[in-house]
């Protein structure tokens, strides 16, 4: 889980012209998903297993393979 206020103080170090990747789900769209209403309690709860979730699909090398890949075509390889 990850404060809101980290990634501002994270993102104040780029150029607002940058282009990054972001993913990120809150509360509102897990309630429209799930045509349900998340109280504070559970939402804890909801971000913690989702963390789990993202840590193991490991994102970051799947981002570098697809980078490698079209790295790659460019120069012909």
């Amino acid at each position: 889980m990850t404060k809101i206020k980290h990634f501002i103080s994270e993102l104040s170090k780029y150029d607002p012209d940058d282009e990054i990747i972001v993913a990120y789900w809150d509360k509102a769209w897990f309630s429209d998903m799930t045509n349900r209403e998340i109280s504070d309690e559970q939402w804890p709860d909801i971000v913690h297993d989702g963390d789990d979730v993202i840590d193991n699909m490991d994102i970051g090398a799947y981002l570098i393979g697809a980078a490698v890949e079209i790295l790659d075509a460019e120069i012909g390889r």
